[in-house]
């Protein structure tokens, strides 16, 4: 509804710049809903990466935050967005007590936010862009990567015969909505009616595994680079993980020793499942 207030039309390219939070999966199933299209772009991004994603893209208005705290430093991602020379900007604050200053053509997440709460799907045709990625494994120019509506389907599919998400799991998976991965875990966790668990920050920690455990997850996805730090900073030392019956990895090659260190931590039980792409290839 807030799209449709501001005269945004079915089709218009809206890009994502901020971490994986509530508020982002809410914006990204909204943007499609509303027959737009996501432009995914990682938070790392520099300002002139942002820029020239947009421009591939063909997107003039980036939903972004302020800022956000991460591995003991503040990202300012509004900043980056100004640099960018960015037309337009939907601004979640970093402190709703303290609002930030904007330029006359952004706006306040809640002063964007629609009163109305009843909205009617704009249907497309099943070959219709519902998301702009770009690859992460290449050099040069960033190479574009469509999905349309039947990319879900996909993911949906492999989330459940590989990973065998089902009703009753909770998924966790630390990633970007830039990745691929991000709009695949949305995906193939709500297509097969599980809960998604998601984690505020870097996922290198105690801090983290001791999230995992206390969401009670069944299917972790993991990096190898990730376990690698945990089993170096011992972040399993005193976590366990007793709901985990799944593990499945990507992003990278992975480690023998490190994963059979990480199956160790959960008695031998529970396999990992290699989930991979192009950038391992």
């Amino acid at each position: 509804n807030g799209l449709t207030e501001r005269g945004i039309a079915p089709d218009t390219a809206i890009a994502l710049y901020m971490p994986m939070t509530v508020a982002c999966v809410a914006a990204y199933l909204g943007i499609i809903r509303a027959g737009c299209r996501v432009v995914s772009i990682a938070d790392s991004f520099s300002a002139e990466e942002l820029r020239t994603r947009m421009e591939i893209a063909s997107a003039d208005t980036v939903l972004t935050v302020e800022s956000y705290r991460r591995s003991g430093k503040d990202i300012a991602m509004y900043n980056k967005v100004i640099s960018a020379g960015i037309e337009a900007a939907i601004v979640i604050p970093a402190d709703e007590g303290n609002l930030p200053s904007l330029r006359d053509s952004d706006v306040l997440w809640d002063d964007f936010l629609s009163a109305r709460e009843i909205f009617v799907s704009v249907t497309r045709e099943p070959e219709c862009i519902t998301n702009i990625l770009f690859s992460s494994g290449t050099t040069g120019e960033p190479k574009a990567i469509p999905w349309t509506h039947l990319t879900p389907l996909k993911g949906a599919m492999d989330g459940h015969f590989h990973q065998d998400i089902h009703g009753n799991d909770v998924v966790a998976w630390p990633t970007n909505i830039g990745w691929m991965m991000g709009p695949w875990l949305i995906y193939a966790t709500f297509i097969n009616g599980a809960t998604m668990a998601l984690y505020e920050g870097a996922p290198l920690g105690e801090d983290f595994t001791a999230f995992v455990r206390d969401a009670r997850v069944s299917v972790l996805g993991v990096v190898p680079s990730i376990v690698r730090t945990w089993r170096n900073q011992g972040a399993l030392d005193h976590v366990e993980w007793p709901n985990i019956r799944v593990v499945t990895s990507t992003g990278e090659p992975s480690n023998r020793e490190d994963y059979l260190w990480l199956m160790s931590r959960m008695a031998y039980r529970t396999p990992i499942i290699e989930y991979l792409g192009g950038t391992e290839i």
